[in-house]
């Protein structure tokens, strides 16, 4: 699933940009628990574990960018808010691919994109949600309202880390975006450059919507692509992808670190090792 992801960077890896020498990559995988085995908040603290690693052996004038889609998008922001709150202006830019951040899983894309969404069909991604936050394994059966009958909403109710809002945050980090750091200062200016994409048949269209939103509201600058096509199915063509990838390409050149997230079922994280004959 992460093989677009990777070809980009060893694209990069091999070639650098225009003129220039090549970039120094090395990809690392985070090998983060997965449920229904390790339920949250297994998952999300693996991967800010290994990005609070990465930040505290490296020295500050080094930057990271993070990435992920899928269930990597919804690790990644998290991350991203997390590191914008603790390490603010550390996280250089993020790349945010139909982020699954939404667990009631009851929104109009589910309902209206729910025959074309093969590649993420609503009734898996709800019993993953399902899994992940320890709910009752069955579907909402409200006959009142269409949006919500088979999905998770009153389910919800059961769900103990929602009592708690520093934990619910790092289940639907679009609800608590950042306003002010660790050391209260404010974070406009802190937010890195982030890049977030949407595909209007996917049943996750309307989460990554409003974690836009959630970020412009707060002043937070976003390159939104809202994209045609299914469940990251919009890299099929070509020329839908390549102005993606090129700010992406962009993104990463300008700086000597990356780190990436996962998909649903693992994952991946990779930094450059600093250059050794000049200095980004």
């Amino acid at each position: 699933a992460l093989k677009p992801v990777i070809h980009e960077l060893l694209k990069l890896q091999k070639k650098g940009d225009v003129g220039e020498e090549p970039s120094d990559a090395v990809i690392v995988s985070v090998e983060m628990r997965l449920a229904p085995e390790f339920p949250f908040p297994c998952g999300i603290v693996d991967c800010l574990s290994a990005v609070e690693c990465v930040l505290s052996k490296l020295p500050s004038d080094h930057s990271v960018h993070l990435a992920g889609w899928s269930a990597g998008g919804y690790y990644t922001t998290v991350m991203m808010m997390e590191c914008v709150r603790k390490y603010p202006g550390r996280i250089k830019s993020a790349f945010i691919e139909a982020p699954l951040l939404c667990p009631e899983a009851s929104s109009l894309s589910y309902y209206t994109n729910s025959k074309s969404a093969h590649v993420c069909p609503p009734e898996f991604t709800r019993w993953g949600l399902r899994a992940y936050l320890s709910l009752p394994d069955a579907d909402d059966t409200d006959a009142e309202n269409p949006l919500r009958h088979g999905s998770n909403y009153h389910l919800m109710d059961a769900c103990h880390w929602k009592q708690h809002d520093e934990l619910w945050r790092l289940v639907s980090p679009q609800l608590y975006v950042p306003k002010r750091d660790s050391s209260g200062s404010s974070c406009v200016g802190s937010f890195p450059k982030l890049l977030v994409i949407t595909n209007l048949a996917d049943v996750l269209h309307d989460d990554g919507i409003e974690l836009v939103r959630s970020l412009e509201n707060v002043g937070a600058e976003v390159d939104h692509f809202d994209l045609g096509g299914s469940h990251i199915l919009w890299r099929i063509s070509k020329a839908a992808a390549e102005p993606v990838y090129e700010k992406w390409r962009r993104y990463i050149w300008e700086f000597s670190l990356f780190v990436q997230g996962s998909d649903g079922n693992q994952s991946l994280s990779s930094f450059p090792i600093p250059p050794q004959k000049k200095k980004l």
